[in-house]
Parts: C-alpha cells; structure tokens; sequence
C-alpha cells in the first residue's frame, strides 16, 4: 500500500507520516529476537488451513487405527477412550496458546508504538496549524 502511495504525488507531511510508519514497522521487526520470530511463523503456520486439516486427519487416523488395531492384527497403542490422544491434543492446545500470547504481546508493543507515532504526529500537525493561523 505504501509504494502504491509513493508512486502518487503527495504533500511531503503525508509522505513523511508514511515514511514513519513504515519505518517503525521495520525497526520493530527488526528488534525482535529470533525465538519472536519464530514464533509469529509458527502462530501463522497453526492458523492455516493445511494446520487444521492435518490435525484433523492425524486425530482420525490415530482414533481409526486404534478402534480396528485388533482387527488388522496389531494391538492398539491407546485404545479408547484414547487417553495418549487425549493428552497430546491438551498439550498442544498448551503450546497453541503461549503461542498466541506471545505473538499478541508482540503485536501489542507495535501498537503501542503505532498510538505513540500517532499522538506525535497530532501534536505536530497541531503546531503546524497553530504557526498558519498566527501568519494569518
């Protein structure tokens, strides 16, 4: 959205705002430490559709095999009411959340930011305006 704005003639406070906000989008990226990082691509990997269909198919996998373990001549590693399976998925749904948690706090500090540029970016534009209306 940015190159689309700079490709246009704006007034130099807009571009200036934009410039802003684009650098504190990158600095803030940048700033983060690795284990963040790898946090918001794993966050972004569990919200995918390809995450809910194979843990969909995984739980019915696991539940099939071990409802006909004993038909096909093997014995069922967690017969129902599948507690492994049961103990897994609590422990991932643990995972899932600190996940989350970590990745929003990440995103809250950039908000922060986000409302701080902004407030300055009103308080300038407010000198600007108070300096028009006293050439006036």
């Amino acid at each position: 959205m940015a190159d689309k704005l700079h490709n246009r003639e704006l007034p130099p406070h807009i571009d200036a705002a934009i410039r802003s906000i684009t650098d504190l989008h990158t600095k803030h990226e940048q700033k983060a430490p690795p284990l963040q990082r790898a946090f918001g691509i794993i966050t972004s990997s569990v919200a995918s559709s390809w995450f809910f269909a194979a843990l969909t198919c995984s739980i019915i996998c696991w539940a099939t095999f071990n409802l006909f373990a004993e038909a096909l001549g093997c014995r069922a590693f967690d017969p129902p009411p599948f507690p492994w399976l049961t103990f897994a998925l609590s422990l991932i749904s643990l995972y899932i959340v600190i996940l989350i948690y970590a990745t929003q706090r990440h995103e809250d500090q950039l908000s922060e930011l986000r409302e701080q540029l902004t407030l300055e970016l009103a308080l300038l534009n407010e000198q600007k305006t108070t300096k028009v209306i006293q050439l006036l």
